[in-house]
């Protein structure tokens, strides 16, 4: 039987040795326990962040200070005389009050940032359900009373004994606190079986004992989508995140864990942002803008709500546009205003200058949009009904401003969106022209005004590209989707959403994406520390998702349907390489007509190619 654990199968083979001894032993820190920092001297800075947030003032280089008092106690002792007060005593150049002030910091922060281990969580409980007398035993400074929070709070409370090496004075590094386990517990050492990560002082020293042993990994990589070897020189409160969800991401499959790992740091990284902004632009109110701005109200609600006033403002670029037609003499007025599909039908059209098609008697032929301006026809047909596209459009001003005197009371308010283009932004300020919008993005195509302010895309940043929206834009607007429908137009009693075939399969996974995203938020949001988060850490994972998809991702993306207009979806199910050589120009239209052409390309020719290159390139030669 195997004795060195490296992986989770490895992990559950475990199980069967345990059943062969009556007493486990574990190790706490690194084993049972883990703590959201990528090392446990990070919290010595997280010590002095909050001392200095607290007292307005530093100590200067007290992480170097702390670690070097626990080395050299360490290195004179084996860590039998390691304590936390031994520690601090140690310490030159630091008053006692102030001593006392870091130690209950660094007490605190180790309660607040430890959690348990969630895969020996699974083995510790197998042994509680065994029935096992379990030991636990470690080398650390903190208080016994401290380490029993921790645990408690972490959920393990059920074992027998717990021996640490600052309180009984003896070490697991020289065998000494093995050794008085034996005895005090007249417990026969092949009768026990010890867990922990350390080579030495878990794993050959009990052996040395007649212990038997199973190393487990001291930090393994749980992330599926983020690496922590992907960046280096993060800074603390980056470290934090990361580790966070290293130590969470493992217990999330699928939907829920694209949600954890891909949209939810996107999220947390723009809401610091856009919290930045706001105070910079002192604003105290924000509006979300339905449907993109769903999710991302619900994040910063949970991070920075008791800031802000925050509000979910219903429109759409259909129920802002329809009101401008007031005034529309001729179609050719249309192009600055409208914003039509690539292909249309006159319905479509009709439709989206705000008339009721159902009841109208019109041929579904599909034209290219250019015609809606060049086909004398199809031009002549539209101004046909531009007399009651105006009526109508006068009806939905006068219900659209009373939607917005109704919801928005102050003259100048922070907007916010997914991007692009802004343009909801630009038809708020001819509707409302007394009204002073300051918009924040996440990502847009061009900077238009100075009024519009982008997150992945400004004078820090320059992480969205504009030429490859149209190469994923489906997936990243259904990361972002509400759980109803658009807002179609307004009645008196407000913003009417438009009445969508609803693909519950979409529905279900977008929940679980948002749901793991959340539960990040949630997290994390105790944890985290007031400074940046950078654009090009948070957004790292979902721009490999969005330009270098793998097949798995590919298969579990496959089926959504993009509810933009069409509800078509994302990637032809049936799409092959095969298909391709048989219909060479269906297999083209259905590219070009793609919300996700990088996963279009991916799924047709499934070889690790970089699409995204060749993304930019055809784009920029055709566009």
């Amino acid at each position: 039987m195997k004795y060195y654990l490296e992986n989770d199968s490895d992990l559950q083979k475990s199980k069967k040795i345990i059943d062969k001894y009556d007493y486990i032993g574990f190790d706490i820190f690194d084993t049972l326990l883990k703590r959201n920092t990528t090392s446990p001297h990070d919290i010595f800075e997280i010590v002095n962040y909050y001392f200095k947030k607290e007292y307005s003032r530093s100590i200067e280089e007290f992480p170097k200070k702390r670690i070097s008092s626990e080395t050299q106690i360490w290195e004179k002792s084996y860590g039998e005389e390691l304590t936390l007060d031994f520690i601090y005593d140690s310490i030159s150049n630091i008053n006692e009050r102030d001593k006392e002030i870091l130690k209950e910091i660094e007490i605190q922060c180790e309660i607040l940032y430890c959690q348990n281990n969630l895969r020996l969580f699974d083995l510790y409980n197998y042994c509680v359900k065994r029935h096992k007398s379990i030991v636990l035993i470690s080398d650390m400074y903190l208080p016994k009373n401290v380490i029993k929070k921790m645990l408690s709070n972490s959920g393990i409370t059920q074992y027998s004994d717990i021996f640490i090496s600052g309180e009984e004075h003896k070490s697991k590094a020289r065998g000494s606190l093995f050794d008085l386990v034996l005895s005090s517990k007249n417990i026969n050492p092949k009768n026990m079986l010890f867990i922990g990560d350390s080579l030495k002082s878990d794993f050959l020293i009990p052996r040395f004992k007649k212990i038997n042993t199973i190393k487990v990994p001291t930090n393994p990589s749980n992330c599926q989508y983020f690496k922590q070897g992907d960046f280096k020189n993060l800074n603390l409160n980056e470290r934090v995140l990361l580790s966070c969800i290293n130590n969470n991401a493992y217990k999330y499959k699928d939907y829920n864990r694209i949600g954890y790992e891909i949209l939810g740091p996107l999220l947390i990284g723009f809401c610091y942002w856009l919290k930045l902004e706001l105070k910079k632009y002192n604003l105290n109110n924000v509006y979300f803008l339905s449907r993109d701005g769903f999710i991302v109200k619900k994040a910063f609600d949970i991070l920075y709500g008791q800031e802000f006033n925050t509000y979910y403002f219903c429109v759409s670029r259909k129920s802002l546009s329809v009101p401008l037609l007031c005034d529309v003499k001729k179609v050719d007025n249309l192009r600055e205003l409208i914003k039509f599909r690539k292909n249309e039908t006159l319905s479509g059209v009709l439709n989206r200058l705000g008339l009721e098609v159902n009841s109208l008697d019109i041929s579904e032929i599909t034209f290219k949009r250019e015609r809606i301006f060049n086909d004398k026809n199809i031009t002549k047909e539209i101004e046909k009904y531009l007399p009651e596209i105006r009526k109508n459009a006068k009806k939905q001003k006068s219900l659209f401003l009373k939607y917005a005197n109704e919801h928005i009371k102050e003259n100048r308010i922070g907007l916010v969106d997914i991007g692009w283009h802004g343009s909801m932004q630009d038809y708020l300020h001819d509707l409302l022209p007394g009204l002073s919008v300051e918009g924040f993005y996440f990502g847009l195509d061009r900077n238009v005004s100075n009024k519009k302010h982008a997150y992945l895309n400004n004078s820090e940043n320059d992480l969205f590209d504009p030429q490859l929206i149209s190469s994923f834009r489906g997936v990243i607007e259904t990361f972002f989707s509400a759980y109803h429908g658009s807002t179609d137009s307004y009645s008196p009693n407000g913003a009417v959403f438009c009445k969508e075939s609803v693909d519950f399969k979409t529905l279900e996974i977008i929940k679980n994406i948002h749901q793991g995203a959340i539960q990040l938020v949630q997290d994390v949001n105790r944890l985290l520390l007031d400074m940046p988060l950078s654009a090009n850490f948070v957004y790292y994972p979902m721009n490999q998702l969005l330009t270098k998809p793998t097949i798995s991702e590919i298969k579990l993306f496959r089926d959504i349907s993009f509810s933009d207009v069409t509800n078509k979806k994302l990637l032809p199910s049936d799409l092959s390489f095969f298909k391709l050589l048989l219909h060479p120009y269906k297999t083209y239209k259905l590219f070009m007509d793609s919300d996700w052409r990088i996963g279009f390309l991916k799924q047709l020719f499934k070889l690790p190619l970089r699409y995204d290159s060749f993304m930019k390139f055809i784009t920029k030669k055709f566009s």
